[in-house]
């Protein structure tokens, strides 16, 4: 029998059809139809919403939000017709439900990543706090320094070198609060309201009912396609951060081609930076017009294998420099399971 929450929402949905004209295309008939032919409510809510034509993003979130209610409080024969929203209380819904595909990693491989376990942190604190944002629209120091304390990866909000003390002036300053601020407001998981930085309480709801291994895809595939990578690598002319990005299908490639040829083992970082620097013309000019390889290592360094590292795909290792004890020089590296796992259904 239906439930009165999904009669609500089935005549919501019924009159927004009606609104955008393509209720001629879809009827209510078929989408509960088409809920139990579609594997995933992404895919459901895309073959709907790229037949609409929209005035204003507002307009366009608003139907998918609608849809994505629509997929939860349908009522399923195989679940007894109760839907997902009654099953889930007390019962565990099957992943398939919420999975893109079936993905080849478990929840329990992406819990051990930090930065992953940063990112729901953040949230958290989103969620439960007032949140003030500066006129650039950045955290505030001291919610800053109140998330900080709560992540995982250590990270200071002041640093004493000699005997000067250099402080945090703003979030931009610490990359990694500032790229997980980024990635959620990419996802629609958190907006800007009066000079506060909310929850976006319906997107948030529906993304808490996915296990971690669909959140963790959410999060890196936000970052593997809609992330600018060259905002946080802005270096040089050639801008090395967008050409990599522009190619990342290849780079893809690349490290799959390089992990297959080494049998999933330590793979000397040289082998990669000089296939992407032939294959894709790399160059970087320092001011006097020379071309310094050794500068797009590092770069190349910082663009694929510290942010991969970030999401727990690869391991390194590194040595340090004879003339510069305290500074350390990548040796190797090797995809991790996960990495491998991700890169391949990509």
């Amino acid at each position: 029998m239906k439930s009165k929450s999904y009669d609500e929402v089935e005549k919501k949905l019924d009159q927004a059809l009606r609104y955008y004209e393509i209720n001629d295309k879809f009827s209510i008939t078929d989408l509960r139809r088409r809920v139990l032919e579609v594997k995933h409510p992404f895919d459901f809510v895309k073959e709907v919403v790229e037949k609409a034509k929209f005035e204003s993003k507002v307009e366009l979130e608003s139907l998918a939000n609608l849809l994505m209610e629509f997929w939860i409080y349908i009522p399923r024969p195989e679940l007894g017709n109760l839907s997902l929203m009654e099953k889930i209380k007390g019962r565990i819904i099957p992943s398939r439900y919420f999975s893109f595909q079936k993905l080849p990693y478990s929840s329990e491989e992406v819990e051990k990543i930090n930065f992953f376990q940063d990112f729901l942190t953040f949230l958290k604190y989103v969620e439960e706090n007032q949140v003030k944002l500066t006129q650039k629209g950045n955290i505030t120091l001291k919610n800053l320094g109140e998330i900080v304390k709560q992540l995982v990866i250590p990270i200071r909000m002041e640093e004493k070198i000699g005997g000067r003390v250099f402080r945090v002036r703003s979030e931009e300053e610490l990359s990694y609060v500032h790229k997980i601020h980024i990635l959620a407001d990419l996802m629609r998981l958190v907006r800007k309201r009066k000079g506060k930085l909310v929850i976006c309480k319906k997107s948030k709801h529906h993304f808490d009912l996915f296990p971690h291994n669909v959140q963790f895809q959410i999060l890196w595939s936000t970052y593997w396609h809609h992330l600018n990578w060259a905002y946080f690598h802005p270096y040089g002319e050639e801008n090395i951060a967008e050409i990599l990005q522009n190619n990342r299908d290849y780079v893809k490639k690349v490290f799959l081609d390089l992990n297959r040829k080494f049998k999933n083992e330590w793979i000397n970082f040289s082998y990669l930076s000089k296939r992407l620097e032939k294959d894709l013309e790399l160059t970087w000019y320092d001011a006097n017009g020379v071309n310094r390889p050794d500068i797009l290592y590092l770069e190349i360094e910082a663009v694929l294998i510290n942010e991969f590292k970030l999401f727990g795909l690869v391991e390194t290792r590194k040595k340090k420099e004879k003339k510069w004890p305290h500074l350390e020089r990548l040796v190797s590296f090797r995809l991790t399971s996960l990495g491998r796992k991700i890169l391949s259904i990509m």
